[in-house]
């Protein structure tokens, strides 16, 4: 096995897959293996056509020359579906998200009738990216300078970012998929660890892709199925964000890590441990823009069923760092860092540039 692999191995994998197991596991991965396992791999799509394209930073996108048959797709997705609590493929449940087994990735992948037997495989760098290799991409450079806008006004935001940290601002890394949010968020862990390492962290995350190196801290995982104690007997329930943030607050954590937020339970939910006093919450969001992000937040409370609250809204969002992949290598850099200073008497966000 790999180095790569060897990080991101855990001790529920290990129980979960070994011997012949294991063994029937790689064969299914197949054509896929290689780039599952190559450090430089930020994603892996398979096509209904087999065709593999493959995401690697420093590289960029490309198709590989193997193809994966259908067969070997639709093996690959009934195992995986397997894992998980014994789930079976068939028409009525023909979708599956997990996490892959061993490598950690993130999987999305498709049945009949919704789709022909595909996936999409999301890596997520087994090291932290160093604070020093996200300084040098923004270094002052003419010739960067005329791609990327300022790089000198990017370079003194790794300032601003430090003294977000110490204060203990909120912070929210946006971006499209593949952006390079969550890679720059546990940078951005790292970095807190550096300047408050006695600090206590409650992680909460619906996958395993928040790396905290502070010796003081506990992962709360959500979306998980649990029981409880009923009148008339056990009453299974999925534990969800808003049960996360009443467990998260008897954790004594000096700050939250908040995952991604992606949908109305994890919005709700980060809105709501926002505004609990604990001070210095980060996670990461999609948005088209760094301005765009409380006008995500609240469309994400609209789909809720709940009324946004735009000074609760602006509160989590007091430091905002919009991420963008570069199409010709797959790296991920800031373009652009806002503050959210409050509202006005109309509601409407103050933003600083």
């Amino acid at each position: 096995m790999s180095e790569a692999v060897k990080t991101l191995s855990g001790d529920d994998d290990e129980n979960q897959l070994a011997g012949a197991a294991l063994a029937r596991y790689q064969t299914y991965l197949g054509e896929l293996r290689p780039y599952i396992e190559d450090r430089r791999t930020s994603a892996v799509r398979v096509n209904a056509d087999g065709r593999i394209i493959v995401t690697q930073i420093g590289v960029g996108k490309f198709v590989a020359p193997e193809r994966m048959p259908r067969r070997h797709r639709k093996a690959l997705i009934m195992f995986l579906a397997n894992l998980e609590g014994g789930r079976a493929i068939d028409a009525l449940h023909s979708r599956l998200q997990c996490d892959l087994p061993v490598y950690g990735s993130r999987v999305q992948a498709f049945a009949q009738p919704i789709a022909d037997w595909v996936l999409v495989i999301r890596n997520h760098s087994p090291v932290v990216i160093s604070r020093e290799s996200y300084m040098a991409l923004a270094a002052p450079d003419e010739a960067k300078s005329e791609a990327w806008g300022d790089d000198r006004v990017r370079y003194g935001w790794f300032a601003a970012l430090d003294q977000a940290i110490l204060q203990h601002r909120n912070i929210m890394v946006a971006g499209s998929v593949g952006s390079g949010k969550t890679t720059f968020l546990n940078m951005t862990m790292h970095r807190h660890h550096e300047l408050l390492p006695h600090e206590r962290v409650v992680v909460v995350q619906d996958r395993r892709e928040v790396r905290v190196d502070h010796v003081d801290q506990i992962t709360i995982m959500v979306r998980v199925d649990q029981e409880r104690h009923g009148p008339n007997g056990p009453v299974r329930y999925t534990y969800e964000f808003a049960d996360a943030v009443e467990d998260a607050m008897r954790c004594d954590g000096d700050t939250f890590v908040w995952g991604e937020v992606r949908d109305p339970y994890s919005a709700i939910g980060v809105g709501a441990a926002s505004n609990t006093g604990t001070r210095g919450l980060k996670g990461t969001i999609h948005a088209k823009s760094a301005r765009e992000v409380p006008i995500r937040l609240e469309e994400l409370y609209l789909e809720g069923g709940r009324q946004p609250r735009p000074r609760v809204i602006a509160g989590l969002c007091e430091l905002v760092i919009y991420m963008q992949a570069d199409p010709a290598t797959g790296k991920g850099r800031m373009i652009d860092m806002i503050r959210v200073l409050g509202v006005d008497e109309n509601d409407e966000y103050v933003i600083e540039s």
